[in-house]
């Protein structure tokens, strides 16, 4: 079994998820251009020179859209596609080398294909996050 490796952790809708480090650039404060009321996409960030859609995983998840707060934050993510930011609340960068990701087995469903895997973490089982399949699944691509 592989291991989760470098990551972030970060929390939307009371839910923490990670991602490989590898896909994420930055986290950044919360800036929303173009804004878009509804959906799954917000609008639009400029972020280091580069136009991002800011996605709304919360209401993609939830079917609860995702309220800004002042500590709202960006994770700043780059597959080689369609650069995109998930609005978030609390994240922590973390050295996983020793955590083991586990298969989700009959958790795995068409909804979830960019979950790749869980993790313990804190006594909390925590969703990954492939960077590559949400930007598939949201249609970023």
């Amino acid at each position: 079994m592989s291991t989760l490796g470098h990551a972030v952790m970060f929390t939307i809708g009371g839910q923490t998820f990670a991602m490989d480090l590898n896909h994420v650039k930055s986290i950044e404060p919360y800036k929303n251009e173009n804004s878009s009321a509804e959906g799954l996409v917000l609008g639009y960030s400029d972020i280091r020179g580069e136009q991002a859609v800011v996605v709304d995983l919360q209401n993609f998840l939830y079917d609860q859209p995702f309220s800004v707060t002042e500590t709202t934050r960006l994770l700043y993510v780059e597959t080689g596609q369609v650069p995109y930011a998930i609005p978030f609340e609390e994240a922590e960068m973390i050295n996983g080398t020793n955590v083991e990701k586990q298969d989700l087995g009959l958790a795995q469903s068409k909804e979830n294909t960019f979950f790749s895997s869980v993790v313990l973490w804190n006594d909390q089982l925590v969703p990954v996050i492939d960077a590559f399949a949400l930007s598939d699944s949201l249609n970023l691509v």
